[in-house]
């Protein structure tokens, strides 16, 4: 039973496909790196509360990276250039209310957030540039988090 994840990196840190698996119960995840990728490294734990990405200068999730975490509540990064999230990756997060981005970039890739039903609010702090596909957020009410030079791209 691992509570808490602290991971940390000088430069980039790179976490493989399942390395977080089977029957794990994290209460937080928080990353620390410049340059961080994330494969489907957390699908289908038990991720209760929140991860926390700092200080990164540019972050990639894999299609499906967080994808049936139930128990999560929030995802809060501090960036300062892109972050990256694959398709599906927080799909059935279903307890996923709370999204805090810090970032100049951000992309969100098709059905990023399918079936979380307690998604509320998406918050984009300093951001100059959103791309994401109609199908990104699955009828989720982004208008409150889109800046005004917004792309959204062709599914």
């Amino acid at each position: 039973y691992l509570q808490n994840v602290n991971l940390e990196a000088a430069l980039s840190l790179k976490i493989g496909d399942f390395c977080f698996s089977g029957d794990l119960n994290i209460n937080t995840l928080e990353i620390h790196g410049n340059s961080i990728y994330i494969g489907k490294s957390f699908l289908s734990i038990v991720l209760n509360k929140k991860i926390n990405l700092i200080d990164s200068e540019q972050i990639s999730f894999n299609d499906n990276s967080f994808e049936n975490c139930s128990s999560l509540e929030t995802v809060e990064m501090s960036l300062n250039k892109c972050v990256k999230f694959g398709s599906f990756c927080f799909s059935k997060a279903t307890n996923l209310s709370n999204v805090i981005l810090n970032s100049e970039q951000i992309i969100f890739f098709n059905n990023c957030f399918d079936s979380c039903s307690s998604l509320s609010k998406i918050e984009c702090e300093k951001v100059t540039e959103i791309h994401y596909f109609k199908n990104s957020f699955n009828e989720i009410d982004i208008k409150n988090a889109s800046p005004t030079n917004h792309q959204n791209e062709s599914s």
